[in-house]
């Protein structure tokens, strides 16, 4: 890929397990895949585990996104995520006013 040899860096979002059979994955080399917290979980932990793995012998990161509980942030970590994000950790009630006028 042109963007790899100029330095850049590819993301592959919202990534589902059930759709993949891994070969656009091994074509475009992403460094991260982001992956829905429910397609992780939707297969058992050995598999999960096995697919995080595949990816990290090729060089690539995954993040779990829409982690919804401890208890789901505690089973991605063992099966091998890089980062994670969901409303667990920033609540869409977050009060997100700025005062740029200073």
């Amino acid at each position: 890929l042109a963007a790899r040899g100029a330095g850049m860096k590819v993301l592959v979002g919202c990534y589902e397990l059930a759709d993949c059979d891994g070969r656009a994955l091994a074509e475009l080399c992403p460094a991260f895949v982001e992956v829905p917290a429910e397609s992780l979980l939707s297969v058992t932990a050995h598999q999960a585990s096995d697919w995080i793995e595949r990816l990290h012998a090729r060089g690539t990161e995954v993040i779990a996104v829409g982690i919804e509980s401890s208890q789901q942030l505690v089973r991605l970590l063992d099966a091998g995520i890089d980062y994670f994000s969901g409303r667990f950790f920033a609540s869409e009630a977050t009060d997100m006013s700025f005062d740029f006028g200073g």
